[in-house]
């Protein structure tokens, strides 16, 4: 289906393939559960249908397990919902052995965040924290000389400086 027309629904149902692809599906409503899967064949193999049930089920576990780790009982419904609200973004940004920068990008890159490790102490999580903090602490550089160079303009007092640390063909 193609994409670019995606405010027009009549003619996106009956369009074709398109440099930006959309999935469309018809299902008639029903009492009876009905799952689909969407998977990476590259990194995951084909799901059985009779197995996606089971699937969705551990994840709906999961993600409820992930959710009661802080309960929070005020008047007010809508401030109740943050604990499950901390509890999933605490571990969206958990990647053992550290914390992550953020919770969208950097999955590949272990480009270690400062902020979520203070939800570590706020969940109670010692055993997270220990590791994060103990990780950070084995990555720091300590034994290559700093040198700073002036990395721009020709004026006597340059304004910025870059760092170099310890490679002189940067």
């Amino acid at each position: 289906m193609d994409g670019n027309l995606i405010d027009q629904l009549d003619e996106l149902i009956t369009s074709r393939k398109s440099n930006k692809p959309v999935i469309i599906a018809k299902y008639p409503v029903s009492t009876i559960p009905f799952y689909i899967e969407l998977h990476n064949p590259k990194s995951h193999s084909e799901f059985q249908y009779n197995d996606l049930s089971n699937v969705f089920n551990k994840g709906v576990e999961f993600r409820t397990q992930i959710a009661s780790r802080i309960k929070i009982k005020t008047p007010d419904p809508f401030l109740n919902t943050l604990g499950g609200t901390f509890s999933g973004a605490e571990d969206a940004v958990w990647q053992s052995p550290s914390y992550l920068h953020g919770a969208i990008c950097f999955r590949e890159l272990l480009l270690t965040g400062w902020r979520g490790a203070y939800l570590a102490d706020l969940m109670g999580l010692e055993d997270r924290a220990k590791t994060h903090f103990n990780g950070y602490l084995n990555s720091q550089v300590i034994d290559v000389p700093v040198t700073f160079t002036p990395s721009s303009g020709h004026s006597p007092k340059p304004r910025t400086v870059c760092k170099n640390m310890g490679n002189p063909h940067v």
